[in-house]
């Protein structure tokens, strides 16, 4: 092995356990994984560089830190996190309601006075819409309970 080249080696182990030696308690075993990559970094790059390790090797090597990011991109590309997470339990949907809603529950629902004109209300429902739409992250039970006050209020609101 080239002398100076294992020079580089001893230098960069003897520092990195110096700088390991430093970090704080909590953080040693990241600082462990860090530095333990970044040996095998350099050991790669020596390697490529003394010509021991072939160009395709190396550009291989040089993608194995990417590994994780691009199986979680590929994961989320194919949907598959979507079906694992609908059935983990949907945290987001209520029990459907049995009884008619009253014409005080869709106001409390709305958020208007009982004296609202009939532009209120659907500035009301508008508003409360784009919060909990499904295509924005809520759910179908709380837009059918928006839908379903804004219907009966304006039913009953006469101009």
């Amino acid at each position: 092995m080239n002398p100076v080249g294992l020079f580089l080696i001893t230098l960069v182990v003897i520092g990195g356990w110096f700088w390991y030696r430093k970090q704080p308690a909590n953080q040693r075993t990241m600082a462990a994984f860090k530095l333990c990559l970044i040996i095998l970094g350099l050991a790669l790059l020596y390697l490529t560089i003394t010509g021991k390790l072939h160009w395709i090797g190396a550009f291989f090597a040089a993608l194995l830190p990417l590994l994780p990011k691009g199986f979680a991109w590929l994961m989320r590309g194919l949907g598959l996190l979507r079906f694992l997470r609908s059935k983990g339990g949907n945290t987001k949907t209520k029990p459907t309601q049995a009884t008619a809603m009253t014409e005080t529950q869709a106001r409390e629902i709305l958020g208007v006075s009982q004296r609202a004109s009939r532009q209120e209300v659907i500035d009301a429902h508008r508003r409360l819409m784009q919060k909990v739409h499904p295509d924005r992250g809520g759910n179908d039970w709380l837009a059918s309970q928006l839908n379903s006050a804004k219907e009966l209020l304006l039913a009953r609101i006469k101009e």
